[in-house]
């Protein structure tokens, strides 16, 4: 998404920041979906960079449905820029 737009990335937390700042904030992406970006982001570096991180099946079920519409939203997104 951020090469189709022509914006540079160097980091996961700066991938984040953008997404905000330029899609959140445009009112692309939802609050709600900035929120999720974040959070998903966070267990991700927990998960590579903390040997004591416990998150369970139920920490993470309710979170299942909202990342795959994400994921739909931003595919179609990236679609309809390449057209």
């Amino acid at each position: 998404m951020f090469l189709t737009d022509c914006l540079e990335v160097g980091t996961h937390r700066g991938a984040t920041g953008k997404f905000l700042l330029y899609y959140v904030k445009t009112g692309i992406f939802t609050l709600e979906e900035g929120h999720l970006l974040d959070l998903l982001q966070r267990l991700r570096d927990d998960g590579d960079y903390n040997c004591y991180i416990d998150v369970t099946q139920s920490d993470i079920e309710g979170h299942i449905e909202p990342t795959l519409a994400l994921i739909a939203k931003i595919k179609n997104y990236i679609s309809n820029k390449q057209r």
